[in-house]
């Protein structure tokens, strides 16, 4: 599996004020269970901030925050 990285077309979106879109993908047990709990079975995410290779996420319904690793996350898929 390729990393994810974000392109010049996604972070001239960021320094836009518009919010990049994004869709997750449980891969764990935690993050299962917080994808149904907190997120309502809802794939979509907003980057908040983008720090090297991780993003910080926020859950569509806005109740669940976290760091995605884009390189090698043990508990999300990412897919922009």
């Amino acid at each position: 599996m390729q990393p994810k990285v974000l392109t010049k077309k996604h972070l001239l979106t960021l320094s836009m004020d518009s919010k990049l879109i994004v869709f997750v993908t449980p891969k764990s047990k935690k993050s299962h269970n917080r994808f149904c709990n907190l997120m309502e079975r809802n794939q979509e995410c907003i980057v908040e901030q983008h720090h090297g290779n991780k993003v910080f996420l926020t859950s569509a319904n806005g109740r669940n925050h976290f760091w995605v690793n884009l390189t090698a996350d043990n508990d999300w898929e990412i897919e922009f």
